[in-house]
C-alpha cells in the first residue's frame, strides 16, 4: 500500500544521505565530495517528500496539526542543531569527523523509522465489503 510504498523512499532516502555522508567524509578530491554531496541532498528530498505522507498516516486526528507543525520545523531545529554543535565536532575531527556525525545520525533516525512504522495502524489498502455472490454477478442470481 502507499503506507509501505512512503516507508520505503524515506529509508531509501535515509540510506542516501547515509552513504554520502560516509563516502564524502573519505573522499580526497574535490569531485568526489561534490558527487556525494548530489546524493545527500537526493536523499534529503526523497525523505522530505515522503515524511508527511507517512505522519498523516500514523497521526491521529486529534494530534495530525500538531505532529505537522514539528515536521514543518525539522529544518530550522536541524540547522540550529548542527551550527551549533559543528564547532566543537571540527576542533576534534576535523571535518572528516562532522560527515561521520551526520551519516550515524542519519542511520540512527532510520533505524528509529524502521521500529516505530513497523506496522501501520490500519489496513494497508481499502478493504472491500463482503458481498454475496449473487450481487456481483446478476446472472447467478437468476
Amino acid at each position: 500500500g502507499i503506507f509501505s510504498h512512503r516507508r520505503k523512499m524515506i529509508l531509501f532516502g535515509m540510506a542516501c544521505m547515509a552513504l554520502g555522508n560516509l563516502a564524502g567524509a573519505v573522499s580526497h578530491r574535490e569531485a568526489i565530495l561534490l558527487i556525494t554531496r548530489f546524493f545527500e541532498g537526493m536523499g534529503y528530498l526523497v525523505t522530505a517528500v515522503a515524511t508527511p505522507a507517512i505522519i498523516a498516516h500514523m497521526a491521529s486526528p486529534m494530534d495530525f496539526r500538531l505532529a505537522i507543525g514539528v515536521w514543518g520545523c525539522f529544518m530550522a531545529v536541524g540547522m540550529s542543531l548542527i551550527m551549533l554543535m559543528s564547532p566543537m565536532i571540527i576542533a576534534h575531527f576535523v571535518w572528516r569527523g562532522l560527515w561521520f556525525f551526520n551519516a550515524m545520525i542519519v542511520i540512527v533516525i532510520a533505524f528509529m523509522i524502521q521500529k516505530m512504522t513497523g506496522r501501520p495502524k490500519g489496513p494497508a489498502e481499502p478493504v472491500e465489503p463482503q458481498t454475496d455472490s449473487s450481487c456481483r454477478d446478476p446472472m447467478r442470481a437468476m
